[in-house]
């Protein structure tokens, strides 16, 4: 099995935690201190998701470092994804929210940051298909505007899947050998 296909297969589990987040979220309201098994479920999709995203987004970054551009941009959404990967981890494991506030918008902060790097990398070498880092950059700013904005689980499900849906289409732009893993020269 090549590097690429297991890459593409840790993306894939970054789409399907996004993915059962999204769904459960859509029927479930989690609650700050959890009282129900969908309560669990939710946090451990979403930590589950946030380490297969951490180990893509670290395995493209050393991939790319030769060009400190694109390395850059992974490397801090990198940092970011662990930066709210870890107090979903700590979420799961106490059975409620510990969610430090400075830690999330620190985290998401070099999410937004990575990816808007790569996504601006991809604009300015005018790349003729989309690359990874655009994917994630157009899948990641609607999460954001719907999320922070979210009064319902309703919203706050739909975000989550549009964000497992840019992980899918990550997968599968890493199992294409011709751009695995697409970043800009």
């Amino acid at each position: 099995m090549s590097r690429h296909t297991r890459l593409a297969q840790v993306a894939c589990v970054a789409a399907a935690g996004y993915a059962v987040t999204g769904a459960v979220e859509l029927a479930h309201d989690q609650a700050p201190v959890f009282a129900d098994t969908l309560d669990w479920v939710i946090e451990g999709a979403f930590a589950i998701a946030m380490a297969a995203s951490f180990v893509v987004l670290v395995a493209i970054a050393r991939a790319t470092r030769r060009r400190p551009e694109p390395a850059t941009g992974w490397a801090l959404a990198a940092i970011g994804t662990a930066a709210l990967g870890a107090p979903a981890l700590a979420s799961t494991i106490a059975g409620r929210h510990t969610f430090d506030p400075l830690f999330i918008d620190l985290g998401l902060l070099a999410i937004v940051i990575g990816y808007l790097m790569l996504a601006l990398a991809h604009l300015r070498h005018r790349l003729p298909s989309p690359s990874a880092g655009l994917v994630l950059f157009a899948g990641f700013i609607p999460f954001m505007l719907i999320d922070t904005h979210a009064t319902g689980n309703l919203l706050a499900g739909c975000a989550w899947l549009i964000v497992a849906a840019s992980w899918a289409w990550v997968a599968g732009l890493i199992s294409s050998p011709q751009d695995a893993p697409r970043s800009p020269r």
